[in-house]
């Protein structure tokens, strides 16, 4: 994937059920291995991806391991959600995004 941010997101392993904690790895922003929580604003300055002050963004995210069963999907993927630099939102893909046809691995909504 590359240089990548991740961000945490507090969900129910969809394998073990459990309440976990799991980084969302993303690119956009200054893509430097930086991590994130949900209200950060993202920094901006290097190797940067995508656009600083856009309204809103959704971003193609996947998921890591889960902690407490050790799940490692192959592709797990999210929905990373940004406005206005702030990352407001992460969840499981449900197909309402097509990225597979876009040029970047974000969308401006």
């Amino acid at each position: 994937m590359g240089a990548f941010n991740r961000v945490a997101v507090d969900l129910c392993c969809p394998w073990c059920s459990a309440q976990v904690q799991v980084y969302v790895q993303f690119k956009f922003g200054d893509c430097w291995q930086f991590d994130y929580r949900l209200g950060d604003t993202l920094a901006w300055g290097g190797n940067d991806q995508g656009r600083p002050g856009l309204a809103r963004v959704v971003v193609d995210g996947e998921g890591e391991t889960c902690p407490a069963c050790g799940a490692d999907p192959p592709d797990w993927p999210f929905y990373v959600f940004v406005e206005h630099d702030r990352l407001v939102a992460a969840a499981p893909a449900d197909g309402r995004f097509d990225f597979l046809h876009a040029d970047d691995p974000w969308l401006v909504l």
